[in-house]
């Protein structure tokens, strides 16, 4: 596609040399070329993954550009040259995440050669579970060279991209990690990598990947029950696989929020099977399960900051695993949503069930929005600006019922989550959250998201009105747009 080849010397260069003006005029050209924010925060993530030594600069780049192509589509306004300013307004989102991640893309652009192993390729594994189980035992043994000799082998051998990630997924679930990090970045990395064809850069990205999936981190609490669970004869998932009847939405619904929510690890497991027995898919009793953990995170007090930070972990790993087996169909995978429901139980269990109220912001924040989208936006960006959750939550639940599009609403919560600076808001997790939420709304049903799917909106609201106010980067784009525009 033509985007993908659009040339990104200037701002690479630009970015070497951390000069911020003008990668705010290379970021706003190419946008203006109509380029998509995804495509160019992904082309921007290849680089920042070979400097990348974290492990959170990719992550923010394809958060940012997944807010950016929302952003695109807010309505403008009545000002002249409303129309023409739509397709550079996500400058800011993606200015913010490619200066967070500048020292990565420079490290990344010396790199002359990409350093990895020896492929072995799938036909020359003897492993009982063919090159998955291979994958899997090597992971589990923090074996990196075998990890990433086997990666290798996927790409050299030409199998399928989602067969690959599909494999990537099936080893993780032998050890599932509490703190969510090595699912994360495997999404980010096949975000990346969706948004500019896998082709010759899967092995960037793969390369970016092996010292975090070597990560020791503790497994969450009853993780082992859930392998347990499904080893079980009377649990085999293969029904899934061969019914004929079409999928049910419904069938995952409150009973199974209810258990996840409330119940101990035996009745997460039971609720998320017999949800599965009813008719409902993967992806449809993933995008529930995220649910409950919105409307955990949406309730946690913001004065505690271990437990906002695992209930933001708990809605992006359920996001991962409602992705993860949506983009692969292959019954090995499937395991991965009962693990995300036990991590969200668990997550649940820790804090306790403890709710605060929507504080309520500066008097004058809920202005009438009208009948108008365009001024019920704008309205909402002003009500997060005053910390007015209560009246933020009003204005979302006015818009949802007056119909009007749902991307909008995500792009203005993607507008405002970008404008804090990504290092001060904890690498990001504004724009994460809003990602993260964002995707699994659009996920649910039109009825689905009107009802339990206001919960994943009032999870970006809270964690939105608690961002640090750090906005110097932010105004000094809209300076710069300002001059640009002639306005």
């Amino acid at each position: 596609m033509v985007a993908v080849r659009v040339d990104l010397t200037p701002l690479f260069d630009a970015l070497s040399a951390n000069d911020e003006r003008v990668v705010i005029a290379q970021i706003a050209q190419i946008l203006a070329d109509e380029i998509a924010g995804g495509v160019l925060a992904g082309r921007l993530s290849i680089p920042a993954a070979l400097g990348d030594t974290v492990g959170n600069a990719v992550p923010v780049l394809v958060a940012a550009g997944r807010l950016s192509d929302w952003i695109r589509v807010i309505p403008p306004g009545p000002e002249p040259g409303a129309v023409e300013r739509r397709l550079i307004i996500p400058t800011v989102a993606l200015t913010n995440a490619a200066l967070f991640a500048d020292k990565a893309i420079s490290d990344g652009l010396k790199q002359s050669k990409l350093d990895m192993p020896d492929p072995l390729f799938p036909k020359d594994i003897a492993h009982h579970e063919a090159a998955w189980g291979a994958l899997r035992d090597a992971i589990s043994a923090r074996d990196v060279n075998l990890t990433g000799r086997i990666l290798m082998g996927f790409y050299g051998s030409g199998t399928d991209y989602r067969e690959m990630e599909g494999a990537l997924y099936y080893a993780l679930t032998a050890r599932f990690a509490a703190d969510g990090f090595p699912l994360l970045s495997v999404l980010a990395a096949t975000q990346a990598l969706d948004y500019v064809d896998w082709g010759d850069r899967a092995p960037v990205l793969f390369k970016w990947l092996l010292p975090l999936l070597m990560r020791d981190g503790v497994e969450v609490e009853g993780a082992k029950a859930v392998r347990d669970y499904l080893a079980q004869p009377d649990h085999d998932l293969d029904f899934v696989r061969t019914r004929l009847a079409m999928s049910d939405p419904t069938a995952a619904s409150a009973p199974l929020r209810q258990a996840v929510a409330t119940g101990g690890t035996s009745q997460v497991l039971e609720a998320v099977f017999q949800a599965l027995k009813r008719g409902a898919n993967g992806p449809q009793a993933g995008a529930q399960i995220a649910v409950v953990a919105a409307e955990h995170l949406a309730g946690v007090p913001l004065d505690n900051a271990d437990a906002v930070n695992r209930a933001q972990i708990a809605l992006r790993v359920a996001n991962t695993a409602r992705i993860a087996v949506t983009q692969v169909q292959d019954m090995r995978v499937l395991p991965i949503i009962f693990h995300a429901a036990n991590l969200v139980n668990q997550t649940i269990r820790q804090d306790g069930t403890q709710r605060v109220p929507p504080v309520t912001g500066a008097v004058g924040s809920s202005l009438p929005g009208g009948l108008i989208e365009s001024s019920i936006l704008r309205n909402l960006e002003r009500q997060i600006g005053a910390r007015d959750e209560a009246g933020t939550r009003a204005t979302v639940r006015r818009y949802t019922q007056m119909n009007f599009p749902a991307r909008s609403l995500l792009g203005t919560f993607g507008q405002v989550a970008a404008r804090t600076a990504v290092a001060a808001d904890a690498s990001g997790r504004g724009m994460l959250v809003a990602q993260a939420a964002g995707e699994t709304f659009m996920a649910l049903t039109p009825a689905q998201q009107a009802a339990e799917g206001m919960a994943l909106l009032d999870a970006i609201a809270h964690v939105l009105i608690a961002q640090p106010s750090d906005q110097a980067l932010a105004r000094r784009v809209d300076q710069a747009l300002h001059l640009a525009s002639g306005g």
